[in-house]
């Protein structure tokens, strides 16, 4: 049990807070313990709290139904890359292409919270999210979230503007961020981003290629009384490639009209 009023806090250049562990002294050496990342996001109806070591991370959760735009297009087309609004206008059945703008507004959201910078300073049009068909997504999704995924999973990946100049583009490149897309329950859809920074043991990409495994583990939490290790209910949609050896802990706390 940590008690609260230890906890120390550090933020980045743009007031993102993280949590920095006091030095310890072991085997005569000092060692400075990884600091505790996390991120917020909440809806009517949930919370999510994501958390990761030595590694900035972002969630989005967003209502399913959540109210938009009347004509989506128009708004894809000011908000989003053109690639991206390219993509969404080949879907003819309107609720698919709601579903699938969802998608992208929470994986764009989940980048951004990562950064901690704030649409202002890092626009949406500014990267584009692609997710495609993959034959090696369903399965290696299930192995890092331990909940089902879905049978058309799919890659997920994110590349920078060409318009975006030199002195605008982040430090850190777009192939080092990860993401998974979920449903933690079906009236809800959710991003998690996080930054890979080393590869340190084995597993497989989206390709089969050795890269390093990410896990993603979620609990249902209900304030003050337990925690619960969340399987039913949660679905998995896509996951970028390469991976890391990063545990990825979601808790999501739901309002007993919408439970999860």
């Amino acid at each position: 049990m940590v008690e609260p009023s230890s906890l120390r806090f550090s933020t980045n250049e743009f007031g993102k807070p993280k949590v920095i562990w006091p030095a310890r002294m072991e085997d005569n050496k000092i060692w400075s313990p990884h600091s505790l990342c996390f991120n917020l996001s909440h809806t009517q109806s949930l919370l999510a709290c994501a958390v990761t070591m030595n590694g900035e991370v972002g969630v989005d959760v967003e209502e399913s139904d959540r109210k938009l735009s009347r004509n989506l297009m128009s708004l894809a087309r000011r908000r989003f890359s053109p690639e991206e609004a390219d993509w969404l206008s080949h879907f003819e059945d309107s609720t698919e292409q709601r579903r699938r703008f969802m998608q992208l507004w929470t994986l764009k959201e989940a980048y951004i919270k990562a950064l901690g910078t704030g649409i202002s300073k890092t626009p949406l049009k500014d990267f584009t999210f692609a997710l495609k068909p993959c034959v090696y997504a369903r399965s290696y999704l299930e192995r890092a979230v331990g909940f089902p995924a879905h049978p058309q999973a799919e890659a997920i990946s994110m590349k920078f503007s060409s318009l975006m100049s030199s002195n605008d583009e982040p430090t850190i490149p777009a192939e080092k961020w990860q993401f998974i897309l979920l449903q933690p329950s079906p009236l809800h859809i959710a991003s998690v981003c996080t930054h890979v920074q080393q590869f340190n043991s084995p597993g497989e990409n989206l390709e089969g290629k050795s890269v390093k495994n990410i896990s993603l583990k979620m609990w249902r939490t209900v304030p003050l009384v337990e925690d619960q290790y969340l399987t039913e209910g949660a679905v998995a949609l896509g996951i970028s490639s390469p991976a890391s050896e990063r545990s990825v802990y979601l808790s999501a706390v739901s309002s007993k009209n919408h439970p999860l």
